[in-house]
Order: structure tokens, then sequence, then C-alpha cells
């Protein structure tokens, strides 16, 4: 590199005190003087920035403090200025705004009245305690009580006497069918007809609409009466089967 390359031009390291320079690097290249000057003028120039934004925010959250001498105030006297809040604050309330002539008032909401359950009927505890022995009984297991299930049991004593739904539980779940395919009281709320005052069968009859599935039986063809083969082979005789 300290070589001079050849052509007469200069090497690109040229020695001198306490090391090399490179050719041409100032032309192309601010100097050190350079760059510590434009570091320092750049960190004053934000240093000035923070001291504003400092001032500003203080005068805005206690009040702004001027000295020297503003207008009106000649002989250079310290002037306090309120505070400027963040948001604007109304001098009214909407009980003391007085309304434009043919304006009315805008007619405030009525609270919602609290909303009231109706009671559960008289029978109610004794078809669910019927219901729960039935299918305990049953299953082997207790049931799941939902808001279905108080539904249907509400059913049942609108459709029925009071006495009638704890009957009507007992027969449907003396039924195998009932108990294999549903066991639940709303099935019983769903047809309360099927389950009142008559012994359940084994079980009921298809709905309508359905199809009861047949096992398969593969089709068998009619006996069919053969000819007895004369010898002769005749118009009437199969060609293909003389060969």
């Amino acid at each position: 590199l300290q070589a001079p390359p050849p052509g007469g031009k200069s090497p690109l390291l040229i020695p001198v005190d306490g090391g090399f320079r490179l050719h041409n690097f100032l032309k192309r290249n601010p100097s050190a003087e350079e760059v510590r000057r434009a570091r320092k003028a750049e960190a004053d120039r934000k240093a000035a920035g923070r001291a504003r934004q400092v001032r500003s925010e203080s005068g805005r959250m206690s009040g702004r403090t001027t000295t020297g001498t503003p207008a009106g105030t000649p002989d250079g006297t310290t002037v306090q200025r309120p505070p400027v809040p963040s948001h604007p604050i109304p001098s009214h309330t909407l009980a003391t705004l007085e309304l434009p002539p043919g304006v009315a008032p805008r007619r405030q909401r009525a609270p919602k009245a609290p909303k009231v359950e109706p009671p559960e009927p008289s029978g109610y505890p004794a078809v669910i305690d019927a219901y729960f022995a039935a299918y305990e009984r049953a299953k082997g297991a207790k049931p799941v009580f939902t808001t279905r299930t108080g539904k249907a049991a509400k059913t049942l004593l609108a459709l029925m006497s009071e006495a009638e739904p704890v009957a009507a539980i007992g027969r449907a779940f003396g039924d195998s069918w009932f108990v294999s395919t549903s066991g639940e009281l709303w099935a019983i709320a769903a047809e309360p007809n099927k389950w009142r005052g008559t012994a359940a069968s084994t079980r009921p009859p298809p709905r309508s609409g359905t199809h009861q599935i047949q096992p398969y039986s593969p089709p068998t063809a009619p006996p069919q009466d053969i000819p007895e083969d004369d010898g002769d082979f005749g118009a009437g005789d199969d060609w293909r089967a003389a060969t």
C-alpha cells in the first residue's frame, strides 16, 4: 500500500509523523475538527429543545411566569397567568341550562322495572322428586337437571292435574324402550297423552313418516321349463350350444 502504483500516481498510504495518512482523504471526507464541531452543535441544539419543552410543560401545569417588559407592563413587572385546563370546563349544568323558546326538554327514560319470576306451581317439587327417583332406579345414576327439565315439569303440571304427572313419569320409566332411548323428562312432556291414564306398551308403534328396516334377502328367480334336446340342430336352436 505504501509503494507507488504504476502510472506515476501517489501511493494509498503516505507516512507521516505518528502514523500514515490516506491519499486525498480530506477531499472527500470532513476532518476530525469539523466532525467535533458538528457533534457539539447538534448536542447544543437538542439541549436547548429539551429546555424549552420543560419550561413549556411547567408553565402549562403551574401557571406561566413571564419576566421582562411584556405588552401592557412597561416597568417590567412579573405577570402571573392562570393555568390552562387540559379540557374545557362547562360553566353550567343540564339542570340550570335554559333552552331556547320552542325547544322541549328531552324526556328522561324511565327506569326498568325489576324482573319478577313467576312462582313455581304447587306440585312442582313432587314432580321433580318423582323424576329423579324413577331415573335413578331405572339407570342407576342421577339425572342432570337443566332449564329444559324444569320447563318440562311445568308443562306437565299445566296440561295435567296435580297428581297425573307423577303417574305419567312412573308409566314412562316402566317402559323399557323409553328408558333405553331417552329417559328425559322433556320427552314425557312432548307427548303427554301417550303416558296419561293408560299402561305403557313394551314398545310404541313407529311414528308416521318412518320406515321399518327389514333384513335383506337375495331375490330368487322363478323356475323355467327347459325343453329336452332332440339332437337335431334346427332354426330355433342356439348355434352357440352346438359349438
